[in-house]
């Protein structure tokens, strides 16, 4: 050990500390360890925990030799531990495994959190941290928020109260304490030794009801997980984080590749296209873009292609953003309610503060928007889903609206069969910028749920493949005849075709036997399904189950907004058209049934997504493909099979990958599709 430390009884502790009036980690947690050689600590959820660790790396607490035990539940939060009390008991994840899921969530989170989580491990490392993960009886949750400070004259400073020790904690939110020192008083002495025996039952897994993994259990999982650092580097770059995050509370933290991002953006003139993959956070980059921007007094313009988005848009700044002025345009917000203060909302006066209009594409591109904003170098534009603006309906925005800032965002912002509508979107909002965030990235950064993968083969009837072949056969002479080129009829015939494959009579039923055989008690499947006829097709097939089935599409009379919110709340099964692929978050969706699928790769890539987005108490999810044959067994397009390896590529099994490679083969004489899909409007 290194030199004696002062004694605890030196500090000159108050009996309450609250963040609003000072700060916890300056005039408490420091001076305490200061003194001390033990710190004990019970943090309640994990995401808590680790900033723990937060006065640790603040004081010389561990150069003195100091060391430091841990106690907290494996759940980041208690939605995360509710949640996965709905699960049947035996597919419910162990603490271990829960605890991973948490720590790969952390490690690969903000910049302040993946400091943190590589202070856990270089802590454990330098001898300096033990920590044990504990789950409570039936409900799994772990509460307890106490801890307890020793010197080496065996003198003790307890804490109880509501400090939590996270970032918002230390930064921001009002959290207060109370303490209790051994030394003072006969109670406070009592409350102490009943504070120190409650931490070591604990410890030692003597407190009846509680689940306790060993010590070097939770060393191991760590270990693995993260990434060894030198100790000196990681204190001093967490240092540095929970600084940065003193020194700008309202900042919205981001992941390092978000800001990477959007230092990108910033460096190339405020120009450029965010192309995150479902789980990359896409709209909270974009948040924090249109935050630096307009706390300068400057106005931002939102714009997304739904009224679904608009709404999610709507909460996520009024929660990330709620001292900005908002203004709502479009997605059933009436003319009147913001055309006389549309001026006012855009106008390049920064004394007029921070400003947001949202807006749908369809309201931004008419006449009488454009007419009423006052756009220019003050004005920052943002373009959700940006391929959507590319379309030649809402194109103007493009031409008519001129911004200073310009920031696209699209997982694939390319239109894919629409030259123009891509290059419309690039001229005007710029090239991709680096780094990007692939979906392959979100599943190994944890931000998207590990999946497995199934497909069946579903055969044409005769009828069909007798019509499929006739259409290969006219298809084959149309491209002959143009010297191999795909002309506008050999392109109507291509669609054609795929309705027969899209539209096959087996579908239906193989949607029945699958749900018959896989659906389970909470589920949450999404079916996708090529049209309105289609939809009702499956629906037909699947009420003799009798499961609880939805429908969203345009032609669906029914609330969007409430469907979803059934949904999700009561489970069952949402039979969707591709109406449900842009942006749309759905995340307790843990079933996906694929009917029509789309070798367009932004919407096989959203569908994917939508499916594999993480939510409390969700670990993992299944994807079910049904791929069309002709009657001897062979698949009928290559692109298909291709689009179908890629999904079961990225899975936890790999056999129906070699059986798809196998499938694939046997479509070699098939006629290729065009690189982009031919499907059609609902």
């Amino acid at each position: 050990m290194g030199d004696a430390a002062q004694q605890l009884r030196s500090v000159p502790f108050r009996e309450n500390y609250s963040s609003s009036i000072g700060s916890l980690l300056n005039e408490f947690y420091i001076p305490a360890l200061s003194s001390s050689v033990a710190y004990d600590r019970a943090a309640g959820y994990f995401s808590s925990a680790i900033y723990a660790l937060a006065p640790v790396a603040f004081s010389e607490f561990v150069s003195r030799g100091g060391k430091m035990r841990l106690l907290c539940s494996p759940h980041l939060s208690s939605a995360d531990a509710n949640a996965l009390l709905e699960l049947p008991a035996g597919e419910r994840p162990t603490t271990l495994e829960v605890a991973a899921a948490s720590l790969a969530a952390l490690a690969n989170g903000t910049h302040l959190e993946s400091r943190a989580a590589a202070c856990l491990r270089a802590l454990i490392d330098a001898g300096a941290l033990e920590i044990k993960f504990v789950t409570a009886g039936q409900t799994g949750l772990f509460h307890d928020k106490i801890g307890v400070f020793t010197d080496s004259g065996r003198d003790h400073v307890s804490f109880i109260g509501s400090a939590n020790e996270t970032a918002a904690a230390m930064v921001q939110n009002h959290e207060q304490i109370e303490t209790f020192q051994s030394w003072v008083s006969d109670d406070a002495g009592r409350r102490c030794n009943r504070h120190r025996e409650q931490f070591e039952d604990t410890w030692l897994g003597l407190r009846h009801g509680l689940n306790v993994t060993s010590a070097a259990d939770a060393a191991d999982l760590i270990l693995r997980i993260i990434e060894q650092e030198p100790l000196d580097e990681i204190v001093e770059a967490f240092r540095q984080a929970v600084g940065r995050a003193e020194l700008q509370p309202e900042a919205i933290a981001l992941r390092d590749y978000q800001e990477a991002a959007l230092k990108s953006w910033e460096a190339g003139s405020n120009r450029g296209i965010i192309a995150f993959a479902t789980g990359g956070g896409k709209t909270r980059t974009a948040l924090e873009a249109v935050r630096r921007w307009t706390s300068n007094g400057k106005p931002a313009l939102i714009m997304v292609p739904s009224e679904l988005l608009h709404q999610q848009w709507e909460s996520e700044i009024r929660e990330l953003l709620p001292n900005a002025a908002l203004l709502l345009a479009g997605a059933g917000h009436p003319w009147e309610a913001w055309s006389r203060r549309i001026g006012d909302y855009t106008l390049d006066d920064a004394s007029l503060g921070q400003r947001i209009v949202l807006s749908t594409y369809q309201t931004a591109a008419t006449a009488r928007f454009v007419g009423l904003i006052r756009d220019g170098e003050h004005l920052l534009v943002v373009g959700d889903e940006v391929h959507s603006v590319g379309a030649s309906h809402t194109r103007r925005v493009l031409e008519d609206i001129d911004a200073g800032g310009r920031l696209g965002l699209s997982a694939t912002p390319e239109r894919f069969g629409d030259p123009v509508g891509t290059a419309a979107v690039f001229d005007y909002f710029g090239e991709i910028v680096e780094p990007r965030f692939g979906l392959r990235d979100a599943l190994a950064q944890g931000w998207l749920v590990p999946y497995d993968y199934a497909f069946e083969t579903c055969s044409l009837t005769e009828d069909e493949e007798e019509r499929w072949n006739a259409f290969s056969t006219r298809i084959a002479q149309e491209i002959a005849r143009n010297n191999g080129d795909l002309t506008e009829a050999a392109l109507q015939l291509l669609r054609q075709r795929a309705r027969i494959s899209k539209r096959a009579a087996g579908k239906a039923i193989l949607a029945r036997q699958i749900l018959a055989a896989q659906h389970k008690p909470g589920d949450r499947w999404l079916v996708y399904c090529n049209d309105v006829e289609h939809l009702r097709e499956v629906r037909r097939e699947l009420e003799s189950l009798g499961l609880d089935l939805m429908e969203y599409h345009s032609q669906n009379d029914a609330s969007h907004e409430a469907t979803l919110d059934y949904f999700t709340h009561r489970g069952g099964v949402l039979l969707a058209i591709k109406c449900l692929d842009e942006g749309v978050d759905i995340p307790l969706i843990n079933r996906a049934l694929i009917l029509a699928s789309s070798t367009n790769p932004r919407e096989y890539i959203q569908r994917r997504g939508r499916v594999l987005r993480r939510s409390p108490g969700k670990y993992s999810a299944r994807l079910f493909d049904v791929l069309v044959v002709n009657r001897d067994g062979a698949a009928l397009t290559p692109s298909e099979v291709t689009r179908a390896i890629e999904f079961a590529g990225d899975a936890r099994n790999v056999a129906p990958r070699v059986y798809l490679e196998q499938l694939l083969a046997s479509s070699s004489g098939a006629v290729a599709a065009p690189p982009w899909d031919l499907e059609e409007d609902e």
